[in-house]
């Protein structure tokens, strides 16, 4: 395969490309329950939640965490919805892991570059495009087992897609 980007500007590229698919949403979901409408946008570390016309005429809107999110579907979700809610969790933290090297790839380049190659044998980009690759797949098989497991709604896995795709554009990034 052919390089698609110039050898002095992979790592840059694959420093915005975390910091995008850290400010996508990687789920956005509408869904019809109880004679109501809840919408769901999940971004790695966070969820906007917005619950209207259930248990009462006013919305209710919540900002969660993974954490907090998982442990309110752990009270009473069936066993598959409450792992894709542990999966968010991990791949928030792979997300996380992913930004702080991406910002110490930013600003020590050359360190940063050499400690791979010496330690891993391998170029930063390939490091980076490996998580993204993980966190896409990850996320769009959180997303499938929603769709399958919770209620049915309209999911689009926007983040999950951006990141699948750009880390695979970095993996097929010939040296």
């Amino acid at each position: 395969m052919a390089r698609w980007v110039i050898p002095e500007y992979e790592n840059p590229v694959a420093s915005l490309f975390v910091v995008v698919c850290a400010l996508l949403p990687w789920e956005v979901a509408r869904q019809t329950a109880y004679g109501g409408t809840i919408l769901h946008v999940r971004w790695p570390f966070f969820e906007w939640y917005q619950r209207v016309g259930i248990l009462s005429p006013t919305p209710t809107t919540r900002l969660l965490t993974p954490l907090s999110a998982y442990q309110s579907q752990a009270r009473g979700a069936i066993a598959p919805v409450v792992a894709a809610y542990a999966v968010w969790g991990v791949l928030a933290v792979l997300l996380l892991l992913l930004l702080a090297f991406a910002v110490g790839l930013s600003f020590r380049e050359e360190r940063v570059a050499t400690i791979c190659r010496e330690r891993v044998q391998r170029r930063p980009a390939v490091l980076i495009g490996a998580g993204l690759v993980t966190a896409g797949v990850g996320f769009l098989a959180a997303t499938v087992v929603l769709y399958l497991r919770g209620i049915q709604g309209i999911r689009v896995p926007v983040g999950s897609l951006f990141a699948l795709l750009l880390g695979a554009l970095l993996l097929s990034n010939d040296r």
